[in-house]
């Protein structure tokens, strides 16, 4: 008698497609699991490297303001240890965005940085310049009233707007405070003289002309020599960014401080 082959029921075949079909999800679901577990790891790695560029910032700033200290401390700078306090301070730069962030408009930074210490939210055009008070008291407790200027005209012409807003408020070249960029002072480091040369600097050799003297008070910011070749109006007019600009922050509050030092005494 022929053997009859093994049937295959219909409950058979559903049993296997249902199999099938189970260990397609099962992968599925595991693919898709795979897939959240990667993005949150790769969220995570996001937040860990912004992390730890903010404290890469952060150990920059620290350390580049304890070398500020360092280099100005009034040992090293016996000049500033009796200055006159200046009633004008006039910050130099270009004005316009496209100046706002070069060496040259560290004078303006240092203005603005000012301003926003004693909460200043208004600026008036006044001589060519744009214009703002802020009350102070010195260490003998007199009240004063300091001016905070920015010559809105461009550095070589800066001369003008300040003798002008200078007569206006019958303050004399001695009672000014220039804050300015200097190239052959190493970068980061603040000085402080009245009088003295022009070292070929436009804004200043501007201001002396007009004022007819050179017996005003100059906050020197460092910016160093341009490197290699590269003439010095490039250098001084170039946009900085990154760690460059922030430096360039770091270094206009520090000449804010040195400033703050001047006017309360």
């Amino acid at each position: 008698m022929a053997q009859q082959p093994p049937s295959i029921t219909t409950e058979t075949v559903l049993d296997k497609q249902q199999t099938t079909s189970l260990n397609t999800i099962q992968t599925t679901g595991k693919s898709i699991r795979y897939k959240d577990e990667y993005k949150k790891l790769n969220n995570m790695l996001h937040s860990v490297n912004r992390i730890i560029l903010i404290v890469k910032e952060r150990y920059i700033h620290v350390q580049r303001q304890s070398q500020y200290k360092l280099n100005n401390s009034p040992k090293q700078n016996p000049s500033c240890e009796h200055p006159k306090i200046p009633m004008l301070i006039c910050g130099l730069g270009n004005p316009g965005e496209k100046y706002a962030h070069t060496r040259h408009n560290i004078g303006f930074a240092v203005i603005d940085i000012l301003a926003d210490r004693h909460n200043v939210h208004y600026w008036k055009n006044e001589a060519g310049c744009q214009v703002s008070t802020i009350n102070i008291t010195n260490a003998n407790g007199q009240s004063k009233k300091i001016i905070l200027a920015k010559p809105w005209d461009f550095m070589n012409t800066s001369g003008g707007p300040l003798c002008k807003l200078a007569r206006a408020h019958n303050i004399t070249a001695d009672q000014i405070l220039v804050v300015h960029d200097e190239i052959d002072l190493e970068d980061g480091r603040i000085r402080f003289r009245t009088g003295g040369g022009l070292n070929a600097h436009n804004g200043l050799r501007s201001i002396a002309d007009k004022l007819g003297t050179r017996d005003f008070m100059r906050l020197q910011c460092g910016i160093s020599r341009p490197p290699g070749r590269m003439a010095v109006a490039n250098y001084v007019l170039k946009e900085l960014k990154g760690v460059s600009l922030t430096n360039f922050y770091i270094e206009a509050e520090a000449a804010a401080d040195k400033v703050e030092e001047l006017i309360h005494l």
